[in-house]
């Protein structure tokens, strides 16, 4: 067992060069960048994307699933899955946080610790919630949208493509795609 770790800070900042090419990770070595591994090893490789950063997450996810990789979802023992919700493979749901009935947690989203997600809440690819963040009931989040910490949505709302709700802020109303919205009430920033 190894990791395929490709921690390049020019995922989130080009100007910046390879920050770990070689060495061990928590006692596990590192096998290399996605494509290095993928040379070595070959397709079906499961693996997990362990990045904040929603779309520096997205290009690593889409540089695995090109080498064929097969991405695998992780949900920590302590949280509570509703039985008809479904976790996409890639996803995280963390530490003591809930996924409510007929939910679903699209591919590569993170569910950080203590956060809840209410009933027939859809969250779409490579959405991240911050620690105790709480998404009311019905609500719809498209791809890439971020909840700092804390932040609440009322029922019903939707938060389009690539925005953003500010640490601790209430979305009383849609958040449209590509904004910021911050403080409370929630404005657009």
């Amino acid at each position: 067992m190894g990791l395929s770790v490709d921690l390049r800070a020019s995922e989130c900042n080009p100007s910046n060069g390879p920050l770990v090419q070689s060495g061990a990770f928590c006692g596990l070595p590192l096998l290399g960048t996605i494509e290095q591994t993928a040379a070595q090893r070959g397709p079906g490789i499961r693996f997990h994307v362990a990045v904040g950063d929603n779309r520096a997450r997205q290009r690593l996810a889409a540089r695995a699933l090109a080498a064929g990789w097969a991405p695998l979802a992780l949900v920590d023992p302590s949280a509570i899955v509703a039985s008809d919700a479904m976790i996409e493979p890639g996803a995280y749901v963390g530490i003591y946080s809930i996924v409510s009935s007929a939910s679903r947690v699209g591919p590569f989203a993170l569910v950080n610790h203590h956060v809840t997600v209410g009933h027939d809440v859809t969250l779409g690819a490579c959405v991240q919630l911050c620690p105790g963040v709480r998404v009311s009931g019905a609500c719809v989040l498209e791809e890439g949208a971020l909840l700092g910490s804390n932040a609440v949505t009322l029922p019903g709302c939707r938060m389009g493509a690539w925005s953003t709700l500010g640490a601790g802020a209430v979305a009383a109303r849609d958040v449209a795609a590509g904004t910021s919205q911050v403080r409370l009430p929630a404005r657009q920033a």
